[in-house]
């Protein structure tokens, strides 16, 4: 063929001859196996009648082309700090997905380019990242939110002591282990209601005070209690003072 030099083929044997010789060539064409030591290749190695499927070469890199769209580029340019060394999937950033096969899991890594989600266990991630199965971190975690369903818990111990959930009406605190829920705040520990209206205030070394409507109706100072508003007992009331 014409054109410039594509590629040196050395020590080639073709099928159905003995005969092993080098050679160069502008094109090489051969309808059955080709075998060599050595191929050394000046830009492309392409599909027979599918030109736009090819493995393009250049200086430190390699391009893999399926139906004219580079479905992975292997980089390696140097070793200084701006230089690129990677290998990177769907560089034209098309509708490609990228899976991993494990053992018995078909989808054990999965990114899908057309939603720019990744999925672990599946193939059809809802969010930015889906993991189906259990997950182990022995590192801190940082997050924005937590977005758990009803009846889905938080669980904390070793033996799950501590749990906290919603069952879809009411939330709930659970302490299930041997000891104590304690709550410590700074300085106090506030209960606010949704409309944030307080309920309850303790403050460390300054008292207690009780809310009803947001007013303030029960305090507990240094010297005593102080109520606002009528006192009804169903029995007897007894002071030390």
């Amino acid at each position: 063929g014409g054109g410039g030099r594509v590629g040196t083929l050395q020590q080639v044997t073709t099928l159905g001859s003995s005969t092993t010789v080098p050679i160069t060539a502008s094109i090489i064409s051969a309808s059955g196996e080709v075998t060599a030591n050595t191929i050394v290749v000046g830009s492309t190695i392409t599909h027979a009648n599918d030109s736009n499927t090819k493995i393009d070469f250049t200086d430190d890199d390699i391009n893999l082309m399926v139906a004219g769209i580079t479905a992975m580029d292997i980089t390696w340019d140097g070793t200084g700090g701006g230089d690129t060394r990677e290998i990177t999937f769907n560089e034209a950033h098309e509708d490609l997905d990228v899976r991993i096969e494990g053992d018995t899991d078909a989808n054990l890594f999965f990114t899908n380019a057309g939603t720019d989600k990744v999925g672990i266990g599946t193939n059809s991630p809802g969010e930015k990242l889906e993991v189906v199965g259990n997950i182990s971190a022995s590192g801190t975690g940082s997050f924005g939110e937590i977005n758990m369903g009803d009846n889905n818990s938080i669980l904390l111990g070793n033996g799950q002591d501590f749990k906290i959930f919603h069952d879809g009406s009411h939330s709930y605190i659970k302490d299930q282990g041997t000891g104590q829920l304690q709550l410590q705040g700074g300085t106090a520990v506030n209960i606010i209601s949704p409309n944030a209206e307080s309920m309850g205030v303790f403050t460390a070394n300054n008292g207690v005070d009780l809310y009803f409507n947001n007013n303030k109706k029960f305090e507990v100072q240094t010297g005593g209690v102080n109520v606002t508003g009528a006192i009804t007992a169903s029995a007897g009331i007894s002071s030390n003072a």
